[in-house]
């Protein structure tokens, strides 16, 4: 696997756009690996990772998107966003960084 941040967040960005393809089981599995990436060092790969995770919760049922994406999510909050198929600095603002909340305007 390619490490390179920028070859990671394109490949995090090419799961986003075909989200709406992906059966659930495929997308929450994908989501499992995409998740921890929201607090990673690079602001392009955070910033796919984020964009993963919303167009997830649009493709999910609601309840899906409570029970399962958000418990995935949950622990690199700082606090819970008003929703997560917002835009992107809606849900950024609430991640934790390692010392201090990521806030950007991407």
């Amino acid at each position: 696997m390619d490490g390179e941040a920028s070859v990671v967040a394109d490949a995090i960005r090419c799961l986003a756009a075909v989200c709406s393809f992906l059966r659930k089981r495929s997308l929450l599995s994908a989501a499992r690996k995409v998740a921890p990436l929201m607090t990673h060092y690079s602001a392009a790969v955070r910033a796919a990772a984020i964009a993963f995770v919303a167009a997830s919760a649009r493709v999910l049922p609601e309840a899906d998107v409570f029970t399962q994406l958000l418990a995935m999510v949950s622990e690199l909050l700082q606090k819970e966003p008003l929703t997560l198929t917002g835009e992107l600095g809606d849900v950024s603002c609430c991640i934790q960084s390692q010392a201090t909340c990521v806030v950007s305007s991407w």
